[in-house]
């Protein structure tokens, strides 16, 4: 957990925007939740690679590709 002080510390440090990936596990089976991760890594190599248009795009990729219980 990082606390709200925290973050203000180090926004305060930056004089850009910055960005930061959050890693959380996914499985590799064929679920809808590793399509989900797999989107998700693929939002994350496009904008690594400064592709942001393709990153949005795998990003809503991934949230449609979610599924409501």
């Amino acid at each position: 957990m990082i606390y709200p002080e925290t973050w203000e510390r180090f926004l305060r440090q930056t004089n850009v925007a910055v960005s930061m990936a959050l890693v959380v596990p996914m499985p590799l089976d064929a679920s809808s939740a590793a399509k989900v991760g797999a989107h998700l890594r693929e939002a994350i190599r496009k904008l690594n690679e400064g592709e942001y248009v393709d990153g949005v795009t795998a990003v809503r990729r991934a949230i449609d590709s979610m599924t409501t219980r």
